[in-house]
């Protein structure tokens, strides 16, 4: 597909087949939406999150100037913020999860006459755009833990995994995309959650983000687990800045992996 030589110097406005694709579309600002492959679901609202990969170049010669997959780290974008171009934006209100495409985007809906870095004044654009996935605001789930797996790791760590999750599992130096809710052991009470904002949290793993407990269950949890850790004082933070946990607090932690890197 000229789509993947692009990345490496094809000259082609867009994909030599996108017009043989099932569907272009053209948006009322001028940025015309070629489909790659079409996903299923809805659209991002302001406010909401989306998962994407993005990589954009110049359309006059297709050099990059922005790739995701080259920093090897997918994009968590908070919609109508306005922090890519507005073509991007506009493209995000109609584009569903799964869906591959390319933009075009003219100047007026890129950087304009003031251009930015890489990008020269009054520069048409190409975007190649996977929207992975779409996350919206919601209640902290609640988990069945009848059939779990309940293991003790060692003593103070107690595990409930709710579902094993794909291999490979992280390593030391992965990035791990979750969403995550923290309980205070002793009574329950949530503490701090990343499901009632909608943006799910990216941590590195082997740099102390974790608490070292939950390090611990995450080599033995891949993309897709779902589990529940109860930490003693000796497994949770050590060291914490923020206020609503402090340091050495045994704490229940419920943790979705959505995505490991």
């Amino acid at each position: 597909m000229c789509g993947a030589l692009m990345l490496f110097g094809c000259t082609s406005s867009v994909p030599e087949n996108a017009e043989k694709k099932e569907e272009t579309r053209t948006l009322k600002n001028g940025v015309v939406i070629h489909y790659v492959h079409k996903g299923s679901g809805t659209a991002a609202i302001p406010g909401e999150f989306v998962q994407m990969d993005l990589e954009g170049m110049l359309k006059k010669d297709s050099s990059i100037f922005r790739s995701s997959l080259q920093q090897k780290k997918e994009m968590i974008y908070p919609v109508g913020e306005g922090t890519v171009c507005q073509g991007v934006e506009s493209a995000l209100e109609v584009l569903v999860p799964g869906d591959e495409v390319w933009l075009e985007v003219p100047a007026s809906m890129g950087f304009g006459s003031m251009g930015i870095g890489a990008i020269p004044p009054n520069s048409d654009l190409l975007f190649h755009l996977w929207l992975r996935e779409v996350y919206r605001p919601q209640s902290p789930p609640k988990w069945d833990f009848s059939t779990a797996k309940k293991e003790d790791l060692q003593p103070g760590l107690e595990v409930w995994k709710v579902k094993e999750g794909m291999s490979p599992y992280a390593r030391p130096g992965n990035t791990v995309l979750s969403h995550f809710a923290i309980y205070r052991a002793k009574d329950s009470v949530l503490l701090r959650t990343s499901y009632t904002d909608g943006r799910p949290a990216a941590w590195q793993v082997g740099i102390g983000q974790f608490p070292p407990g939950v390090e611990e269950v995450l080599t033995k949890c891949g993309k897709g687990g779902k589990f529940r850790v109860r930490v003693s004082g000796k497994q949770t933070y050590q060291k914490s800045e923020m206020s609503e946990i402090p340091s050495q607090m045994p704490l229940i932690i419920d943790m979705e992996v959505l995505g490991i890197k």
